[in-house]
């Protein structure tokens, strides 16, 4: 980073005017707008990880850096469906204010690129689907990094199902109710070409269940962080129903019990006409009870009764094992008592 030829942070020039022209000016960035909807039936799915490895990195950032930003991994599945299930955070550098011009923003472009070719070795599916940063609103400089991530240069590969990059906004905004994530595509318009518009499209937040126990395990952190403080200031915290229930085996097994009976209430009720069925629910119940082929009841409670039969196995071994392990300690520890006494007797 210290020589002309490999310096990390190269300018992202996207302006084509000449040279002494671009010095006699200020470059400014063309004009953008926002529309709520959008004309792509696209929907984001987004892994917890991904919004978790942001956070870090806004919290990691540089002093007096306003945001962070990085690059969105992911694979288009079902069709219209966008799994981002990985990101890496890029060094950029950019001056703030209004009117930024292009030679006011840079980014490590060859650290993108390796991280990029890092990633894919570990999961070819996944692949350059855009790019992140944190903030409430989307600045003028934002315009010049989309439009670097929609180029060859950043890896990214339209499709007919993502033609363009998404760009994901993550509100750093602690004193909000809620943290705000919005997923954006960005279109030109084509009777004002210096115009761009970000369309918001629907987003979700889906873990996998790894995902899920991890962010149990943090949750369940959490209260117990929060319970010791309360504890040291002298106050009383009760945990209610909901926390026990994440709490074990027991606490999973109610959890999936209740869900069966919404599932079923909501089944009752639309047979009886009290409410309207969505498509969608159905095809996510239908989806549910097919995984797994079962041709009665009976053959589904012995599926059950050996599952239970296999955890009461494994916690019948782990207590054998513990008390097999506490039996060779007692022992080595009376022969060695014994022997120690036996010295002693034989010393003169």
């Amino acid at each position: 980073m210290t020589s002309q030829k490999d310096e990390s942070l190269m300018s992202i020039i996207l302006n084509a005017q000449p040279t002494e022209e671009r010095q006699k000016q200020h470059i400014r960035m063309p004009a953008k707008c926002f529309n709520t909807t959008s004309g792509t039936s696209l929907t984001c799915r987004i892994h917890p990880v991904v919004i978790l490895t942001i956070l870090d990195s806004y919290v990691r950032r540089p002093d007096g850096a306003s945001r962070s930003i990085g690059t969105l991994l992911g694979y288009v599945s079902d069709g219209n469906n966008l799994d981002i299930t990985d990101c890496y955070t890029v060094i950029h550098n950019e001056a703030a204010g209004e009117g930024v011009s292009v030679m006011d923003v840079k980014m490590d472009q060859d650290y993108h690129r390796a991280m990029c070719k890092l990633k894919q070795t570990k999961s070819k599916k996944e692949g350059v689907v855009g790019w992140w940063s944190t903030g409430t609103a989307i600045p003028d400089s934002s315009v010049i990094y989309h439009t670097w991530y929609w180029g060859k240069d950043s890896n990214f590969v339209a499709t007919q199902s993502l033609p363009s990059p998404v760009h994901l906004l993550v509100s750093t905004d602690v004193t909000a109710p809620e943290l705000a994530i919005k997923t954006f595509v960005m279109q030109r318009s084509e009777p004002i070409a210096d115009l761009v518009s970000f369309h918001e499209i629907p987003r979700e937040i889906r873990a996998f269940a790894p995902e899920r126990a991890g962010l149990a395990m943090l949750q369940r952190a959490q209260r117990e962080t929060d319970a010791e403080v309360a504890k040291e200031m002298g106050e009383t915290v009760g945990k209610s129903e909901g926390e026990h229930s994440m709490e074990g085996f027991q606490g999973a097994v109610s959890n999936l019990v209740s869900l069966l009976k919404t599932a079923q209430a909501y089944v009752r009720d639309v047979r009886a006409g009290k409410r309207t069925g969505d498509p969608e629910v159905g095809r996510a119940l239908t989806k549910a009870l097919c995984s797994e082929c079962f041709n009665n009841v009976e053959e589904f409670e012995g599926l059950c009764g050996n599952g239970m039969h296999d955890t009461l196995m494994v916690v019948y071994l782990s207590h054998l094992t513990q008390a097999q392990i506490a039996l060779a300690e007692k022992i080595t520890e009376q022969v060695k008592v014994t022997q120690d006494k036996d010295k002693a007797d034989a010393s003169p």
